[in-house]
């Protein structure tokens, strides 16, 4: 996954999960500023979205319980 794929899949997790807006771009947004500062892309992309992952899990336990 690159930083568009990124992008795109945050985009498709806002659209399902609204709540989780700020969040999701906050991972997004701290992604592209660790890539533009020189760190690599793919560790990156792997870290927000496994934050991402990790959010959309903690909401659906929330709302199963």
């Amino acid at each position: 996954m690159n930083l568009n794929s990124l992008s795109v899949y945050c985009l498709e997790v806002i659209e399902k999960y609204p709540s989780l807006e700020d969040s999701v771009k906050d991972a997004f947004d701290l992604a592209r500023s660790e890539i533009a500062a020189g760190e690599d892309e793919l560790h990156e992309v792997e870290l927000a979205g496994g934050y991402i992952e990790e959010l959309v899990e903690d909401l659906l336990e929330e709302l199963s319980s």
